[in-house]
């Protein structure tokens, strides 16, 4: 929860790269850390890495139901 914590916190300030970097570091411990994911795939989209962020909120998506 921590990193994903700070991944929006980084997200927040624009820092997408280092949010991403929290994101992942969650993912490694909860691969299906929904809030995690769903941090990073913004991130990814204001990167405009727009088919990654598709990707990554199709999985939430489909984990959330």
């Amino acid at each position: 929860m921590l990193n994903a914590a700070a991944g929006h916190t980084f997200f927040l300030s624009g820092a997408y790269e280092r949010a991403i970097r929290e994101c992942e570091t969650a993912l490694l411990i909860d691969e299906n850390f929904l809030f995690a994911r769903y941090v990073m795939a913004l991130c990814k989209g204001q990167l405009g890495f727009h088919a990654e962020a598709i990707r990554d909120l199709e999985r939430v998506v489909e984990s959330s139901a």
